[in-house]
């Protein structure tokens, strides 16, 4: 389970090597479709490591144990669960899920790609508790420091680090928002 969170990267580039391969394919509606649709779940997937993301900075600037362990206990299913149903996100990701899934299949992907891009739609395509599961499963890393035997200040620097992942994960999401609007827009 070492390293989790990198399901992220290799979904971020799966979802890049789609895009590419659609941009480089002829204009046509069923790729203008994708290209709106990438763009709403990578900033969807934004807004998501944000509120993760946010979740680490209240670890680093705990003043004891007790209230970083607090902050790290609000990262698991039920929590996340209802974080995106507060922020309407449900509908939001099941019709994404449902609607980039086919997309594997017609780009010419590697088992592994597929079978990535493939759990990454499914779970969006279950909702926000699959979406959740998802997340609580692939930060494993970041969740199980909260069990830890760690003091104060090591807890907050090995948070750091993971923070520092996500936070690169939501730069790379955020660029391929940009990158599938921007691709979108050129088949006008």
């Amino acid at each position: 389970m070492a390293d989790s969170i990198r399901f992220f990267d290799d979904a971020a580039q799966v979802g890049e090597t789609i895009l590419t391969a659609l941009n480089e394919g002829p204009a046509n509606e069923q790729a203008a479709s994708y290209f709106e649709r990438a763009g709403k779940i990578y900033h969807l997937m934004v807004d998501v490591h944000d509120e993760v993301a946010n979740l680490t900075v209240r670890v680093s600037l705990a003043r004891d144990l007790d209230e970083a362990k607090h902050a790290l206990s609000r990262l698991d299913n039920e929590r996340l669960t209802d974080v995106f149903r507060v922020r309407n996100w449900c509908d939001e990701f099941e019709w994404l899920g449902e609607a980039l899934l086919p997309l594997a299949d017609e780009i010419n992907l590697s088992d592994e790609d597929r079978a990535i891009w493939h759990e990454f739609c499914q779970s969006l395509s279950q909702r926000e508790g699959e979406v959740a599961y998802l997340y609580e499963v692939k930060l494993y890393e970041l969740r199980r420091l909260k069990d830890s035997k760690r003091g104060l200040e090591s807890l907050k620097r090995a948070v750091d680090r993971i923070s520092n992942k996500l936070v690169t994960q939501k730069a790379r999401f955020d660029l391929l928002a940009k990158k599938a609007e921007a691709m979108r827009r050129q088949m006008r």
